[in-house]
């Protein structure tokens, strides 16, 4: 979420090529909802230690096996929201990308839906909005890490952002 804020702060009303690149793919509003999420007032007592920070969990897919491991390089604290929804976040990239989690679209829904029913105990709402923040923070690392100038996005990133509900999000 840090990472997110700092992007919003640097990229928003800057004139460089990826700022408005920036500003064309995400609405302005969503990073001014970034602080309400990051310090949520109705979850102060609710934190839990969770499997990894942000952007520090790891995604290894076998290719041809059908499998895929998580892990976490170190742990956090935080509201399970959290946990589940960088989970979901995680699922969803895998989903967008050309050939996805499987050739049957079947597979990545029935993983995000068992990833919604184990995180029962979990505000729907708010495991959206991280699965959100976690997809566009992976974009935003791409645009500032890799495109050294003004081009054409790579498809899977594109179809990334295009995937996200933003009204759910800011």
């Amino acid at each position: 979420m840090r990472r997110l804020t700092r992007y919003g702060q640097e990229l928003s009303g800057g004139t460089s090529w990826t700022s408005k690149l920036v500003c064309d793919l995400i609405p302005g509003s969503y990073f001014a909802q970034m602080d309400a999420d990051m310090y949520p007032a109705d979850h102060s007592d609710d934190r839990h230690v969770l499997h990894g920070a942000p952007s520090l969990a790891l995604t290894y897919a076998a290719a041809g096996a059908g499998t895929m491991l998580l892990s976490g390089e170190d742990c956090g604290v935080g509201m399970r929201e959290f946990d589940w929804g960088h989970l979901l976040g995680e699922v969803r990239e895998l989903e967008s990308k050309p050939g996805g989690i499987s050739s049957d679209q079947q597979a990545g829904s029935c993983l995000s839906s068992v990833v919604l029913a184990a995180a029962v105990d979990c505000d729907r709402d708010t495991v959206e909005r991280y699965a959100a923040h976690r997809q566009v923070l992976h974009a935003l690392d791409y645009i500032t890490s890799f495109m050294t100038a003004q081009m054409d996005l790579p498809d899977d990133v594109s179809q990334l952002l295009k995937g996200i509900s933003w009204q759910t999000v800011s």
